[in-house]
């Protein structure tokens, strides 16, 4: 059965349970006693809130490699490891104790940084909003300044 990006679930190596007799971080594989996910409710949730955002980005192929140093780049994002405390299930670790998947790779932004860019797309979507309006307004005016008494 293949396996999609869709079926990959974040574990909270942290809040889990291992078997540490049964497990192998190294080669990322694991074995639980009790296995804790990831949910988009422990974002807001201090006490259990992750330090990053886990993200699958490309990492194979044409124009990869631009992709994954635009992260690294722009959003201080860094390959995730089998020294974190988050681990792709059921993903083994490569050789080099990274977790490809098809043509791209599991990276981890750091969650301030995360914060901080999507204030800025907002701030930006706002801004942008402002000048449609401003245009429009303007349009309005000089549209109305054309018209004659008669013409409507």
């Amino acid at each position: 059965m293949p396996l999609y990006l869709s079926d990959i679930k974040i574990v909270d190596l942290n809040r889990s349970e291992i078997d540490e007799e049964k497990s192998d971080r190294k080669k990322g594989k694991f074995k639980f006693k009790k296995k804790v996910y990831f949910k988009q409710s422990d974002y807001l949730d201090g006490a259990v809130r992750p330090q990053h955002i886990i993200k699958h980005v490309g990492y194979e192929g044409e124009n990869a490699v631009s992709s994954f140093m635009t992260y690294q780049r722009l959003w201080q994002a860094e390959l995730l490891t089998t020294d974190d405390p988050y681990w792709p299930e059921p993903l083994p670790a490569d050789a080099n104790g990274h977790y490809p998947f098809q043509d791209g790779i599991f990276v981890k932004i750091p969650i301030e940084v995360w914060v901080e860019k999507h204030h800025e797309d907002i701030k930006r979507y706002d801004e942008g909003h402002k000048l449609v309006d401003r245009r429009f307004e303007s349009e309005k005016r000089a549209m109305q300044a054309q018209l004659r008494d008669g013409d409507l």
